[in-house]
């Protein structure tokens, strides 16, 4: 089972779903800032940003989500996926809470 957690910090004007395991240390962030300036609009940094382990990062990305039942299932474009070294379809088994999460926080994370 994965963990989903989700923080709003209106003093950093940020906000991120949390998606992962613990225990083998496997996390996926999707992050939103909530102003941009001409400079991310310049590099295209003004949408989300995926992290894989607080190591690899990718703006945008995301290509369809799905979730059904207890499995989220996220589907990445090919640049996303080679950036982040992971497929271009990742699974996520979440409980009850954490698709409440998925719901309500991930397609405002995800709209332009």
């Amino acid at each position: 089972m994965h963990e989903v957690g989700y923080v709003r910090d209106d003093e950093d004007e940020y906000e991120v779903l949390v998606i992962g395991d613990e225990t083998a240390g496997q996390w996926l962030e999707i992050q939103r800032s909530f102003d941009h300036d001409e400079q991310d609009v310049a590099l295209g940094m003004d949408t989300y940003c995926l992290v894989r382990d607080s190591a690899a990062t990718h703006y945008g990305g995301i290509v369809l989500w799905n979730l059904a039942d207890d499995r989220l299932t996220v589907h990445l474009t090919g640049e996303a996926a080679a950036a982040l070294d992971v497929p271009r379809r990742i699974h996520f088994v979440v409980d009850a809470a954490g698709q409440a999460l998925v719901r309500e926080h991930l397609p405002r994370l995800l709209s332009s």
